[in-house]
């Protein structure tokens, strides 16, 4: 008799702690993650507080997006601020070399300039999912109603003239989303994607070590990763090869926004 109230303890104990783990994983998707250490000080308070406030809204909003539930050993590589000749075009290289497929925030103003027409191209040849920034990555926060509908519209717009359909997801400049925001998205039936592990190599002073890292050491299934395919992004270029091979190794598969969200059954 004894000896059953221990084992019933026993399952019970862990049984507790599984569930407590499971909780605590949950909790951990639902905020951004990437270390804050290698920052100026005088940054850190500001992206702490902003990932308190997206963690937030995210709660009250169903179509602001940081990634996918789901315990499969997916993720999905996501970049910024495209396309340009440069950088975007080593990364196509990285990714071809490796056979992984990512998704693609480009800015419309860029997208209608002749010298980025190939890039954009190549993406689309690739097979990676290519998205809306915007027109030209204002600070919304600082926008009216009417200036943010305009650069969401017009840079979906070109990008749908140069691609040939459209998307129900984009991604605001800077991850600058209020209720503002949220009511032009609801207008236009879109979907906004954040990320839930910034790589932080829009900071100047991330080496290729601290952006690897950001990424390495905090990824879970289902992660969306911001990382940024503009001019002087040299650092991100040496970085990514090592998230590759690292997160392959860890057994993960690389996939587009759209089939991580069909995955997680969100589409």
């Amino acid at each position: 008799m004894v000896g059953l109230c221990i084992k019933r303890l026993f399952l019970y104990c862990v049984l507790f702690l599984s569930c407590s783990f499971t909780s605590c994983k949950a909790a951990n998707k639902k905020s951004i993650r990437g270390s804050l250490s290698s920052l100026d000080s005088s940054l850190q308070p500001r992206i702490t507080a902003y990932r308190e406030r997206m963690r937030d809204l995210v709660k009250q909003y169903p179509n602001l997006i940081l990634c996918a539930e789901t315990d499969k050993l997916v993720v999905a590589l996501t970049f910024d601020d495209g396309p340009d000749t440069i950088i975007t075009s080593q990364i196509l290289d990285i990714l071809e070399e490796n056979k992984v497929k990512a998704t693609f925030f480009v800015l419309g103003e860029r997208v209608v300039q002749p010298q980025h027409q190939r890039i954009l191209e190549r993406c689309i040849q690739n097979n990676h999912e290519v998205l809306s920034h915007g027109w030209n990555h204002p600070r919304y926060s600082t926008k009216t109603e009417v200036e943010i509908e305009h650069d969401i519209v017009t840079g979906e717009a070109a990008l749908q003239e140069k691609i040939g359909k459209h998307s129900p997801y984009m991604r605001p400049p800077y991850g600058d989303v209020d209720d503002r925001v949220i009511n032009v998205l609801r207008k236009h039936e879109l979907q906004a994607i954040l990320w839930s592990i910034d790589s932080l190599d829009s900071n100047a002073s991330s080496s290729a070590e601290i952006i690897s890292d950001n990424v390495i050491n905090n990824v879970m299934p289902g992660d969306i990763v911001i990382i940024h395919s503009r001019e002087t992004k040299e650092p991100t270029v040496a970085a990514l090869p090592i998230i590759i091979k690292n997160l392959c190794e860890q057994g993960y598969r690389f996939v587009t926004v759209s089939e991580l969200l069909r995955i997680d059954g969100t589409v």
